[in-house]
């Protein structure tokens, strides 16, 4: 063989190395590449299934004194074990002034959690006693509304993480009475002022909902006899729920008088 070809040979060699070198390099980043989104997915995948799903949460306006306040009440759904972490979202720099399971002593467990994504507060904690979780704040204005209609309470919430069932509540003046059958009663506070609902199947995370509750005030003073008194029509198929805005509306006053 001539030296001229032993060298071409030589130069056709390192110039195979050469890409097949190169082509291990790419191979080592694509490799890396993918396991480095293979964990990033995992991760998300856990944080999905590290939450409890919640079956029911009831959104209601209330007034408490000379302020209105929200109260969220999640129950996290059946086939959920205790213990239980569960996240609620509120309005970014909403004052929050409770916290923790339904029948808790403190306002603030231990254990809760709080972080800020897209303008959401978002508070954490771990269930272990109760499957009900509670969230109170004061709202930073009125909700009501005069409408041409009459007087209106207006409720939006928007969901962190799916729910089967979304109420958005409004607590109505004593002796009020709502028409809209849209509206389902929920309960009666200590003093006889009555919850009305609207009542969203499959809420779907990140998604506000809203709802204007126009009611009629004074019924018994017969300013308006046309007027049905919708409570009475459905209160039986309110049982249910009405034991659970019992207890709303006994610990809400309780809280204001004590401060």
């Amino acid at each position: 063989m001539t030296l001229a070809r032993v060298q071409t040979v030589r130069k056709s060699t390192f110039a195979i190395a050469f890409v097949l070198l190169a082509a291990l390099f790419v191979m080592a980043a694509l490799n890396t590449n993918i396991a480095s989104a293979t964990t990033v997915e995992a991760s998300e995948t856990t944080r999905v299934f590290d939450v409890a799903h919640i079956d029911t949460l009831q959104y209601m306006v209330m007034p408490a004194g000379e302020f209105w306040i929200a109260r969220i009440s999640a129950e996290i759904a059946d086939n959920e074990q205790l213990p239980a972490t569960v996240e609620l979202a509120v309005p970014q720099h909403a004052a929050v002034y409770r916290f923790n399971e339904v029948n808790a002593a403190h306002d603030f467990p231990a254990n809760m959690e709080q972080r800020t994504e897209n303008g959401f507060d978002i508070y954490r904690m771990t269930l272990t006693s109760e499957r009900i979780i509670v969230l109170e704040y004061t709202l930073p204005g009125s909700p009501f509304e005069q409408t041409s209609d009459g007087p209106s309470i207006n409720v939006s919430y928007t969901p962190f993480w799916p729910i089967r069932y979304l109420y958005l509540i409004a607590a109505l003046p004593v002796d009020s009475a709502v028409t809209d059958p849209r509206f389902t009663f929920i309960a009666e506070g200590p003093d006889g002022e009555p919850a009305f609902a609207e009542i969203f199947e499959d809420a779907q995370a990140g998604q506000e909902y809203t709802t204007q509750i126009v009611y009629r005030a004074n019924v018994s003073a017969g300013n308006d006899s046309s007027v049905p008194l919708v409570a009475l029509a459905i209160f039986g198929g309110a049982a249910a729920v009405a034991v659970i805005m019992f207890f709303f509306f006994k610990r809400g006053a309780r809280d204001y008088d004590d401060e």
